[in-house]
């Protein structure tokens, strides 16, 4: 894409209430082999994913997206790319989580579409 590549160089989310997930991006954008720009995405995501067997079935979604570029002049040039990484990003999310081990429940009958939901722990140390 008009002699742009694009790396990943950091990652955090959160989770929400609701099976929501915060997760923000930052993306390194090189034009010709040079470092031309910074682009950041913040995310809202909502995750609906059942348990099927021994395998979780991902249901992943955005529910909302927002891309910026520093510098604010270059945003013309990177508009283009910024896409294709976010769907990237949600490609290799749920190609992740589908391949997550779920142990074996404490009954011999497996589940079936059961819905997955975050909880919060606390952690003492």
């Amino acid at each position: 894409m008009n002699n742009l590549a694009a790396s990943i160089t950091k990652i955090v989310y959160s989770f929400q209430s609701g099976n929501q997930i915060q997760a923000t991006y930052w993306v390194t954008v090189e034009k010709d082999g040079d470092s031309f720009a910074t682009g950041k995405t913040t995310l809202i995501l909502s995750h609906d994913c059942k348990i099927l067997k021994d395998k979780l079935i991902p249901n992943i979604k955005v529910k909302s997206s927002e891309h910026s570029v520093t510098p604010p002049e270059a945003e013309d040039e990177v508009q283009d790319i910024m896409p294709v990484v976010l769907k990237k990003v949600l490609s290799a999310i749920n190609e992740l989580t589908s391949i997550w081990n779920v142990p074996p429940g404490i009954t011999s009958n497996s589940l079936t579409k059961a819905k997955v939901e975050v909880l919060k722990s606390t952690k003492s140390f």
